[in-house]
């Protein structure tokens, strides 16, 4: 069957007694069946990820049940079990996908979806192929450039030297240039990562050396 309006109008709730008939005999019992406002949503966050999947998506909106069914579509096909954070917040891990933009619309009931058209777009891969140069004094202020590819289409890139995390100084498809900070002396893991691209980042890593700074203690002759 497909349910009629709810009386109350597409935004109100609400009950009816809910009867079959078969060959125009009504049944005897009748059951409850309940309407629920209709749920929207409003915006993505964030609205980018990497085609790899795995980001943690929060989808903002109103109406939204706290139900065993809720969960998000990806571009129509896909649907992903979602978490109920508030009636007007649920998140949702993307699945992996092509690049390009995927409306994704929620669902309480498993059955019923949101219409509203909100776009998330799936960007390339970030590739990194080297850092130079791969080592830095601890003191840190060395300027050091990321090579790889894909760099330029994320709009949130930061460097990472192991928990250390900066802004970088340009960036383009190809390079992404980082001054280092000071750090303790040691190995240490460099990225250059975006938010969105934060479920793959482990593969993102080169290694990093941090070397004392040398002392001058005597010049000859």
């Amino acid at each position: 069957c497909v349910t009629p309006p709810s009386p109350s109008g597409p935004e109100g709730g609400g009950q009816i007694a809910l009867s079959v008939s078969i060959e125009d005999r009504l049944s005897s019992t009748q059951v409850g069946f309940s309407y629920r406002p209709a749920l929207h949503v409003h915006s993505l966050a964030p609205s980018a990820g990497t085609v790899d999947g795995g980001t943690m998506l929060t989808v903002f909106g109103e109406a939204f049940l706290r139900s065993e069914k809720i969960g998000c579509r990806f571009g129509g096909v896909m649907v992903i079990a979602g978490e109920w954070v508030s009636d007007s917040s649920i998140r949702c891990r993307t699945p992996d996908s092509d690049p390009g933009n995927r409306t994704v619309e929620v669902t309480s009931n498993g059955a019923d979806f949101t219409n509203d058209g909100r776009v998330f777009a799936y960007l390339p891969r970030v590739a990194l192929r080297e850092v130079v140069p791969s080592s830095a004094p601890v003191s840190g202020g060395t300027r050091v450039t990321f090579t790889g590819d894909n760099l330029g289409i994320y709009s949130d890139l930061t460097c990472r030297f192991g928990s250390s995390i900066l802004d970088p100084v340009s960036v383009s498809d190809s390079e992404v240039v980082c001054v280092t900070p000071s750090g303790r002396a040691g190995a240490a893991v460099a990225k250059v990562i975006s938010f969105a691209h934060e479920a793959t980042s482990g593969e993102m890593a080169l290694p990093f050396l941090f070397y004392p700074a040398p002392l001058l203690a005597a010049v000859e002759p």
